[in-house]
């Protein structure tokens, strides 16, 4: 039975690196390296048997070398100084305490993204960065990272969804967005405003990669413009208060809340001119003439929303002209001497007090009185009698009045009177008190220089002269008959210039008593009639026609009359001469005939029919009819018509009324 052993001995120089079991099975006992170690090795080997007996022998061991390219670069590992290919040497990674043949194992540490160190929560179960960005920012963040070698860090978009609307600086890892976005108008695909991208830092050997979702919250933006609805113009002369137009504008929130008002700043020097309410109605606080006033003014406006984010702009106002011509003499106001051409110049009426655009407002007053001294006139003064002075007051100094009668209230017996220019009031007729209006009405007016005036009603008395009074009058004293046989007497009775006639009637005598038969003073008066009832017949009577007045009593001739005796004449009475004066049919001589010589007619022939006419023959006319209430009128019975005798100062005797002719 054989067992085998190393022992020491000649040869035995290597037996330390080789291991020989029992039964003669040789391994190494250490890892032999081509390039460093001997290429033979010498070991002395021991045989024993059962009885112990050996034999010894040195043996000669070979290294054989072995191609060794860990990395594949054809390179053998003994001759490369980098085995494993990993960038960093085999020195380097020795002496770091990586292994220089472990691909991953590197004389290096990668860098580490830290924006989840102190917000973890913001960081998904994917382990997705959640970062929230106010819109209207570029600007995103600062990636931040730290490096255990303090190499220098280069910081990169990697990709995923959005990397192309992003930007990163790679050395201060500053994100932004390219284009900046905006909460109301997103482009992400889901129109969300989440966007998602892959962030990188490296150290130039390893490097770490955070996947990140930013999320675009809105905020309140101020308004973006501002506009006028038409272009700011105001015509001169509008009222306070006068609407320019309106102002609005856009906002980028939705159902953004919005304000207007004027605000200092560039171009805010005429904002007290005007004034702009919050809802942008912009009004005039001014009346603007452009004539005197500048042409183009400017304002300067903001717009708030209800966070108080806002705009300002400049705006210009024009202001237009209007052709002003109050009085329509084809000259403008500013360049009219007299804008409302009434006479007075507008420096004359600013100075004066009064308004240069009124035409009834002038640089002048009115007379303010008006008074008359001597205000009667007595009757029968001849035409061109002066009956007093008028007189006006004017509040102007040295005012030049005159006075004229015109039309109006009171006006009425103008044509009566004559008034000079310089107030002098005469007669224009003959007054007679008796016969004319005791009171007479005039309307004057006092003009100045300026056309101004005033106008006043006055009252003329006209004044009795005693000295030409004068007794009533009767006349026309007829008799007849009426149908019951009752005596009536007809006459005519008055007054002279006017006077008052206070009774008439008649006067009948009788037995040496005397009876006054009144006549009605209220009706016509032509004639008056005076029934003579209760007469006794047989009884022989007198009578006479009278009229009484302030100066005294009138009475007519005396007639006869006794009740039961129709002999009685028609003419009544006749003077001591014969002749028949004042009756109806004028005045004439009768004879017992019926033959009467008329102071008119000449000799004619008349007779008296029942009903109290009278029958009247000429020999040129044949007979004519007429009665105490129609004559002068006489009716022709041979031509059938009516003739008019007319009176003693004219040539002809008659007018025809057939023939409108007279003869």
């Amino acid at each position: 039975t054989l067992s085998y052993s190393l022992i020491d001995g000649n040869g035995s120089k290597d037996n330390s690196l080789f291991y020989l079991d029992g039964n003669g099975s040789l391994s190494s006992t250490v890892v032999f390296d081509f390039e460093t170690n001997a290429s033979n090795y010498s070991i002395r080997v021991k045989v024993t048997d059962e009885h112990n007996a050996s034999l010894e022998q040195a043996f000669v061991i070979s290294l054989l070398n072995e191609i060794e390219d860990l990395d594949g670069d054809g390179i053998e590992d003994f001759y490369d100084s980098d085995d494993d290919g990993d960038g960093f040497s085999d020195a380097e990674e020795i002496a770091y305490g990586s292994d220089p043949r472990d691909l991953d194992s590197v004389a290096n540490t990668a860098p580490r993204i830290t924006l989840a160190d102190n917000n973890h929560a913001l960081v998904d179960l994917h382990g997705v960065y959640h970062h929230t960005h106010t819109e209207n920012q570029t600007h995103v963040l600062r990636v931040t990272a730290d490096d255990a070698d303090g190499d220098d860090l280069n910081y990169s978009i990697y990709g995923w969804y959005y990397m192309d609307l992003f930007e990163i600086n790679a050395t201060t890892g500053d994100l932004s967005f390219k284009t900046t976005p905006d909460y109301e108008t997103p482009t992400d695909n889901h129109q969300a405003g989440v966007y998602g991208i892959m962030l990188r830092v490296s150290d130039g050997v390893a490097h770490q990669d955070q996947a990140l979702y930013v999320l675009v919250q809105n905020e309140n933006e101020a308004p973006t413009s501002i506009q006028s609805s038409k272009p700011l113009e105001i015509p001169e002369n509008q009222p306070n208060g006068f609407t320019l137009g309106s102002f609005s504008a856009s906002d980028p929130d939705a159902n953004a809340s919005l304000s207007y008002s004027l605000v200092d700043g560039i171009g805010s020097k005429d904002n007290p001119l005007f004034s702009l309410d919050e809802n942008g109605t912009l009004s005039s606080a001014v009346i603007f003439d452009y004539e005197n006033n500048q042409s183009n003014y400017s304002i300067r406006v903001r717009v708030t929303d209800e966070h108080n984010a806002y705009l300002e702009k400049t705006f210009a106002i024009s202001l237009l002209n209007e052709i002003e011509d109050l009085d329509g003499d084809e000259v403008e106001d500013f360049y009219d001497a007299d804008d409302d051409n009434d006479g007075f110049s507008d420096v004359a009426e600013i100075a004066y007090g009064s308004d240069p655009r009124d035409a009834d407002s002038v640089a002048n007053a009115a007379p303010a009185s008006l008074d008359l001294n001597g205000s009667a006139i007595l009757e029968n003064q001849p035409i061109g009698a002066i009956i007093g002075l008028l007189q006006g007051s004017d509040p102007d100094a040295n005012a030049a009045l005159s006075y004229s009668l015109v039309d109006g209230i009171g006006s009425k017996d103008n044509p009566l009177f004559s008034l000079d220019a310089n107030g002098t009031l005469r007669s224009a007729v003959l007054f007679d008190y008796e016969k004319n209006a005791l009171n007479r009405s005039i309307r004057v007016r006092v003009t100045d220089e300026h056309n101004a005036s005033l106008e006043t009603v006055f009252a003329i008395r006209v004044l009795d002269d005693p000295s030409d009074d004068l007794l009533p009058w009767v006349r026309g004293l007829n008799l007849h008959f009426d149908e019951n046989g009752t005596p009536t007497l007809s006459f005519e009775a008055g007054t002279e210039h006017g006077a008052e006639l206070l009774e008439t009637g008649i006067l009948l005598t009788f037995a040496g008593d005397q009876q006054r038969f009144p006549a009605d003073l209220n009706g016509t008066g032509d004639p008056y009639l005076v029934s003579l009832d209760g007469l006794q017949p047989g009884q022989a009577y007198r009578y006479q026609a009278y009229a009484r007045n302030q100066v005294g009593e009138t009475l007519s001739a005396m007639g006869k009359l006794s009740i039961g005796d129709d002999s009685s004449p028609w003419w009544v009475e006749t003077d001591s001469d014969g002749w028949v004066r004042d009756s109806w049919m004028g005045s004439f001589l009768p004879t017992e005939s019926g033959w009467l010589f008329h102071a008119r007619l000449g000799w004619t022939y008349a007779q008296q029919d029942e009903v109290g006419g009278l029958w009247i023959w000429l020999k040129e006319e044949g007979w004519l009819w007429s009665w105490a209430d129609l004559f002068p009128f006489l009716y022709s019975n041979d031509r059938g018509n009516w003739l008019y005798l007319l009176p003693e100062r004219s040539d002809a005797l008659f007018y025809d009324y057939a023939t409108e002719t007279v003869r």
